[in-house]
């Protein structure tokens, strides 16, 4: 089977993700700063959905750090198919959304956490596909068969495979947490929101469940 047409420059298509995703989070604050939960602040169901994001913004800092630890400096040099990429060809972006879902629960809402998802969808499933596209080229069939095996996102445990050991990069596991560690900017962020419409008056002009 012959290679993809069209080399794919990986490098651009990760600036276009970052631009976009800029975008999407000036869009997305906007709209908060116009919504707000139908549950009352401070109410316990309010704060069990705080709460739980919270741990899953935990869990996608944890996920991708765990991550990169088997990925090293083998993006676009091999097939890394070992630890969670045996499980899902995604794990940081899986991680991500995660992630994602609980900057959403944040406002304690359920609803914004499915808003955060959509938009994450939107961004990411096309950087994927040129991703996929780009190790497809480059790795040819043995690309191919870890795509026919492992799934693109949703985990699939019983797939596990682990490695004996792995080599570990020092400036990306601290990248890859510096960056995971933007989730938690939320949680400040988004209680000032809550600070906005409480007790300064801003309106809200819709509410969300």
């Amino acid at each position: 089977m012959s290679q993809l047409a069209g080399p794919v420059d990986i490098a651009r298509v990760q600036r276009i993700r970052k631009t976009v995703l800029r975008l999407a989070a000036l869009m997305l604050g906007a709209f908060v700063m116009i919504s707000s939960s139908r549950w009352a602040s401070h109410s316990p169901a309010h704060e069990v959905i705080e709460q739980i994001g919270i741990g899953l913004i935990v869990v996608a800092i944890l996920g991708r750090c765990w991550s990169i630890l088997y990925m090293g400096d083998g993006k676009s040099r091999r097939v890394v198919c070992r630890g969670p990429y045996s499980v899902t060809r995604n794990p940081l972006y899986f991680f991500a959304f995660i992630g994602a879902v609980g900057i959403g629960f944040q406002l304690g809402g359920v609803s914004y956490g499915a808003i955060v998802a959509g938009v994450f969808v939107l961004v990411f499933l096309p950087v994927t596909l040129r991703e996929e596209r780009h190790l497809e080229n480059l790795f040819g069939e043995e690309f191919r068969r870890y795509k026919a095996r492992v799934p693109r996102f949703i985990p699939k445990p019983g797939l596990w495979q682990d490695a004996e050991q792995v080599t570990l990069s020092p400036r990306a596991l601290v990248s890859t947490f510096l960056d995971a560690c933007l989730f938690l900017f939320a949680v400040p962020a988004m209680e000032f929101i809550e600070y906005l419409h409480d007790d300064v008056g801003l309106p809200s002009l819709m509410l969300l469940p």
